[in-house]
């Protein structure tokens, strides 16, 4: 899902990323901390992290920094959205083989090394994909995620049906 960084000072708007710089929490970690360096606190600079199209809260600075001083992502991603909320999406999940969803998944024969399909809420998904006894999952779309973190793409792909519900 696509990021931005809103960056002012003195109350007015210096300029503001274009949602497709950041798509990944990783790459939106990197992109924080480059700005953060140019466009210092210290300076009256204030950055404001969001989701593209303002979606859910505007994070601070600070509280991205202390959500991304670990390396675990999902400490950055549960910062956007609501736990009970989340969980209720997870416990909507089933799982199917590839072949039981092609009404959903055009292409799904197109992709390597898919297992089973995680659906959630009827048709939201991703790839478990079965590489050397270890599990990747892939959220797919315009800019596909692949992550050995099944937590992390949970996430993506919940703010994905928020932003598409607009709940």
């Amino acid at each position: 899902m696509p990021y931005q960084i809103h960056i002012s000072k003195n109350e007015k708007s210096i300029f503001r990323t274009h949602q497709s710089c950041a798509w990944t929490v990783q790459s939106l970690k990197a992109l924080v901390t480059e700005i953060d360096a140019k466009f210092p606190e210290a300076d009256g600079y204030v950055i404001a992290i969001e989701r593209f199209h303002r979606f859910g809260p505007s994070l601070s600075r600070s509280t991205f920094k202390m959500a991304s001083a670990t390396e675990d992502p999902t400490d950055i991603l549960k910062l956007f959205v609501s736990e009970e909320k989340f969980r209720s999406f997870k416990e909507q999940k089933t799982r199917c083989e590839p072949e039981e969803i092609k009404y959903l998944i055009d292409d799904v024969e197109n992709y390597e090394h898919v297992e089973t399909v995680i659906v959630y809420k009827d048709d939201y998904y991703l790839l478990q994909q079965s590489a050397e006894q270890k599990y990747r999952y892939l959220l797919t779309g315009d800019r596909p995620i692949l992550s050995n973190n099944l937590l992390e793409l949970e996430y993506e792909l919940f703010l994905s049906f928020l932003q598409d519900c607009d709940c």
